[in-house]
């Protein structure tokens, strides 16, 4: 499946040279479901570094360069890889850093940043119409009604299959879920 079979425009939209746009849009699928994000990466311009601890992340305006920690699990280096892609694109400028230590970001224009990045990131992993598609086709495996509530077990099972077939985490799945509108927790479950 092509990435323009999957997103929508405004996410597109992000790439400002029409001709790297052409090139993502004709992409495709790595193993059925999975984005390939470094692709995207360097496609837009970017050089991808590894290192080996510190922070989870952090883009160089300068060296147009985004840095991951490759001692993490690799759904959290994929989105971290994606967020880094999201501060270059949405123009946040200098060196932005990702972190599981909340603190660091300390002002209101940080948080944002950092809110903005992860949006991206979700988009970019987890698009509406792949996420849908990974969702009915597990939910099927499971012999599971989409309009059936979950227990709270079942629930995770499907979360943490999405996860596995998108390559990111259970708690980036729920949240995509969430803020897509299709997933509703009230009190553990659907």
């Amino acid at each position: 499946m092509l990435y323009k079979e999957l997103y929508e425009d405004p996410f597109f939209n992000n790439f400002k040279n029409n001709e790297v746009k052409e090139k993502i849009a004709n992409n495709t699928l790595k193993d059925e479901n999975v984005i390939d994000i470094e692709n995207i990466v360097l496609l837009s311009g970017l050089k991808l570094e590894a290192t080996f601890g510190g922070p989870s992340g952090s883009l160089d305006c300068e060296s147009n360069t985004i840095y991951y920690n490759v001692l993490e699990p690799e759904y959290r280096q994929r989105f971290t890889i994606a967020h880094e892609l999201g501060h270059y694109l949405l123009g946040h400028k200098g060196i932005q850093l990702r972190s599981k230590d909340l603190t660091l970001y300390d002002d209101a224009e940080k948080k944002n940043n950092e809110t903005q990045a992860d949006s991206f990131a979700a988009e970019c992993l987890m698009p509406k119409k792949l996420i849908i598609r990974i969702l009915k086709k597990v939910l099927k495996e499971r012999s599971l009604n989409h309009q059936a509530e979950f227990s709270e077990y079942e629930l995770e099972q499907i979360l943490f299959d999405i996860g596995k077939r998108i390559q990111v985490s259970k708690s980036a799945v729920r949240n995509r879920l969430e803020n897509l509108g299709i997933l509703r927790l009230s009190h553990g479950e659907k």
